[in-house]
This record gives C-alpha cells, structure tokens and sequence, in this order.
C-alpha cells in the first residue's frame, strides 16, 4: 500500500502530512500522531491534583470540563470568541458547546487519547483571561 500525501493551505500557510513521515508546515516538519511526539497522557492522580485546586472543572471521561453560565446568549457568545482566540494561539481546541446562556467546555488530547498537559495549560489561560472562572 502506497501513502498519499495530504497537502492543504491554512491561515497560518501551507502544509502537507505523510502519515508514515509527519507534518511538514511551511518547511518545517514535525511529528504526526504517529510519531514520538505524542503529548504523554495525564495519570488520574495528576488530573484529580490539579482538579482539586480549580474552581469547576470536572473530569469527564477521558477529558476535564467546566460549563460557564452568562447574563445572555450574547455574552456567552462573546466568551465563545474570546476562547477561540485563545484555542488558537496554543494551537489546541475545546469542544463547545453553546446553550442559549450556557457554555460548556470540554478539553482533552486527541492524539494522546485523554488529558494531558496541553489541556491543563488551556484550561488554566481560560480561567486566567475570563472573569467568569
């Protein structure tokens, strides 16, 4: 079996993945899921640690959570966009999910298969920069 690269064009310009070889994003390669650079999943010893020192988060599965309660769809809407920018500049993203006034978030590693440091940092800069934490 031969494996085709993909190739794509993001904001952040082009990249292409070899599944057998890695990412490559605009010249520079990094490891694909398959490779070595798999975040390491939290044990639940360190999740429920951290879990215990913050305010609303929750374990949920293989994922820590938290919903966020607001005055209006609006405003929930607005703190949506303000995660987003965050998501963004880590390069990782929560599942939301928005209802009327509340949103929840959901947060875990794709490629690790659970929570892992990524996550803890994300859910850390969303509390940081949100006064509804």
């Amino acid at each position: 079996m031969v494996l085709q690269p993909l190739t794509g064009l993001t904001k952040k310009g082009l990249w292409h993945s070899h599944l057998s070889r890695g990412l490559v994003h605009n010249g520079r390669a990094y490891t694909s899921f398959l490779g070595d650079d798999v975040p390491e999943q939290l044990n639940k010893e360190s999740i429920n640690s951290w879990l215990r020192e913050r305010k609303g988060w929750k374990q949920d599965d293989h994922a820590i959570r938290k919903e966020f309660c607001f005055p209006t769809f609006r405003n929930a809407i607005v703190f949506v966009n303000r995660i987003a920018g965050l998501a963004d500049e880590m390069d990782h993203h929560p599942d939301i999910d928005v209802r009327y006034d509340k949103v929840q978030l959901r947060l875990y590693s794709h490629d690790a298969g659970g929570v892992t440091e990524r996550d803890l940092a994300l859910a850390q800069a969303i509390d940081h920069s949100t006064s509804a934490a």
